[in-house]
């Protein structure tokens, strides 16, 4: 993990970890074994020798929902043996050619002709395989000599949980979470958020905010506390929420009845 911080680019402002073979293993796989299945046949014929357990932890880090990411797949990816399936399942499609240069010292591949959308991939001795929405994300992430992420955001994904199924660290603003629905000013100031979830049967949810002071940390407490006490009455979920200074941490349980009936409101597949 400490190497692929360290090539995370500058203007990322979160960082998340998936643990791919674990959640495959676990509940949410079985509600999705068609998809799961239409992903296999669907994939390139040059993907015929990679495996799930190939994928160790999977990490992006990037801006937003849309655009300006960097995934890192995992040191167990060697180039020399999986390069053409990367390159062919990320980028070769819908008419793309995949070409090739050297930079920093390893090969990036990057899309070229008229459906191109700048996608690019390359090779770190650090941290294995490295794709990009655009090729100056991933010259950020490769050249030694640029900008890294802000040392807050290191430090904040470095104290995450790494062993969990989904893990994220993040520095978020009011604007961030405007389209959540709370009300202006709920989360005011910017505030730093640490995410963990495991889905295995039951349901483990952990929650830390960070805020600038104690009286935004208890006024996003409230509003908090409104939106997710209501969520005990059916007795398989257990929810705490505490203050502490200027964090708020909020945990939640669901049960196994609870996580089967939620995945039961989710379309089959």
């Amino acid at each position: 993990m400490v190497a692929v911080l360290a090539q995370v680019p500058a203007a990322a402002r979160f960082v998340a970890g998936l643990d791919a073979a674990r959640l495959v293993r676990g509940p949410l796989a079985s509600r999705f074994q068609g998809m799961l299945a239409m992903v296999g046949v669907m994939m390139p014929a040059a993907c015929g020798a990679v495996t799930l357990s190939q994928f160790d932890q999977v990490v992006m880090a990037g801006v937003g929902t849309k655009g300006d990411h960097v995934v890192f797949l995992g040191p167990k990816f060697a180039e020399r043996s999986t390069a053409d399936c990367l390159t062919a399942a990320t980028m070769g499609r819908n008419g793309v050619t995949v070409k090739r240069r050297k930079a920093f010292g390893t090969t990036v591949y990057f899309e070229a002709g008229p459906q191109a959308t700048g996608g690019a991939l390359a090779w770190s001795k650090g941290s294995g395989p490295i794709v990009a929405d655009h090729e100056p994300w991933l010259a950020a992430a490769l050249d030694p000599k640029a900008a890294k992420a802000e040392p807050e955001l290191v430090a904040l994904a470095s104290s995450v949980d790494h062993g969990r199924t989904l893990w994220l660290a993040a520095l978020l603003s009011e604007q961030d979470v405007a389209g959540l629905g709370a009300p202006p000013g709920t989360f005011s100031g910017p505030f730093a958020l640490r995410l963990g979830v495991d889905i295995d049967g039951e349901a483990d949810i952990d929650v830390d905010l960070v805020f600038a002071s104690e009286a935004t940390a208890a006024q996003a407490a409230d509003y908090l506390r409104s939106q997710f006490a209501p969520m005990q009455a059916d007795g398989g979920t257990r929810v705490s929420l505490g203050v502490h200074g200027a964090e708020v941490r909020l945990i939640l349980r669901f049960d196994a009845a609870s996580v089967q009936r939620f995945l039961a409101m989710l379309p089959a597949s």
